[in-house]
């Protein structure tokens, strides 16, 4: 009896049919997966707004950006650095670790390191899996609006405030930023037009240090002198801006920004808003509600967003 079997022409013509519906299949599936992700991500910012208005509710105030407690000229000026996270915990189901929370001692001191080394899922995004930057602090997708970085002298104000800094350095224009205690009736842009927190990628882009050079000149050449790549890199430690915020100075994703945002000591900087989302960033407004923001939205809008009171027209946006 003849056995039939395949031909090595058959084989190949079998092989090369998976192969073409495998490539058909895979974007399909690759994007699938990246929907998936985007929605959880959106899923774990609307608890993150809703956490931030259930600490108003109760404490009667938005957290501060950074717990730091210093005052300007105060030799203190590292204070304890605590970020608007830690103050959350309570509100993401996180007790437990509020309650081993040293506020008296500093972020780095040993008292929080059982704190800060802690992955909190609560305030990462499934699309970004950027390592640590520092070895024993669990960084952050997650950050908090400081305004749109408006100019005032050779500073953006948003970063810092005026008991820190000199008073012409002026008063941010966020809801977030050092030892803040922002009100929502200080809102008066309207609670649906005004940003609380958006998403940033753990770790990019570099952040080139400016050193003494005026924030002013962060978009010039003339101002890099040294980088970074510390972004998003410690939920817990927010002694810089760029661990724990953003401003809308630059729009979502800017590919201009990604060689230009930098600092100017640990309480200056212009930072943007980031994802790994197609198309744009996931944003929490002070209503609690969440907008996926596309990265082609108008600059002056989203500056606009930024702002508490900056009395500004959006629409359309």
């Amino acid at each position: 009896m003849v056995r039939r079997a395949f031909t090595l022409v058959e084989l190949l013509v079998v092989i090369s049919i998976i192969a073409v519906l495998f490539a058909l299949l895979l974007p399909a599936v690759q994007s699938a997966r990246a929907a998936a992700r985007r929605v959880e991500c959106t899923n774990a910012m609307r608890q993150v707004g809703m956490a931030l208005l259930q600490n108003h509710d109760i404490r009667k105030t938005f957290p501060a950006a950074s717990v730091r407690g210093a005052v300007y000229n105060d030799s203190r000026w590292e204070g304890v650095n605590i970020s608007w996270i830690a103050a959350l915990l309570p509100f993401l189901e996180e007790s437990q670790l509020a309650d081993q929370i040293d506020w008296n001692a500093r972020a780095t001191d040993a008292a929080n390191r059982p704190v800060r080394e802690v992955d909190l899922a609560a305030v990462r995004c499934p699309s970004d899996d950027g390592g640590r930057y520092l070895d024993t602090y669990a960084p952050t997708n997650y950050v908090a609006c400081y305004g749109a970085s408006r100019q005032s002298s050779d500073r953006f104000i948003g970063s810092a405030h005026s008991p820190v800094f000199a008073p012409r350095d002026g008063t941010p224009d966020g809801v977030f930023y050092i030892d803040s205690r922002v009100k929502m009736r200080q809102i008066t842009d309207g609670l649906s037009h005004t940003l609380l927190a958006s998403e940033c990628l753990i770790g990019r882009p570099g952040i080139d240090d400016s050193a003494s050079v005026p924030v002013a000149s962060c978009g010039e050449s003339a101002a890099k002198v040294g980088g970074l790549g510390d972004r998003g890199a410690s939920w817990f430690y927010a002694v810089r801006n760029q661990y724990w915020g953003f401003s809308t100075r630059l729009t979502p994703n800017d590919p201009a920004g990604r060689n230009r945002e930098c600092m100017g000591g640990s309480a200056i900087g212009l930072y943007a808003a980031r994802s790994l989302h197609t198309g744009g960033v996931n944003a929490t407004l002070a209503d609690g509600s969440v907008q996926f923001v596309a990265d082609e939205i108008d600059p002056d809008a989203w500056s606009g967003l930024g702002t508490i009171a900056g009395g500004e027209l959006l629409t359309g946006w």
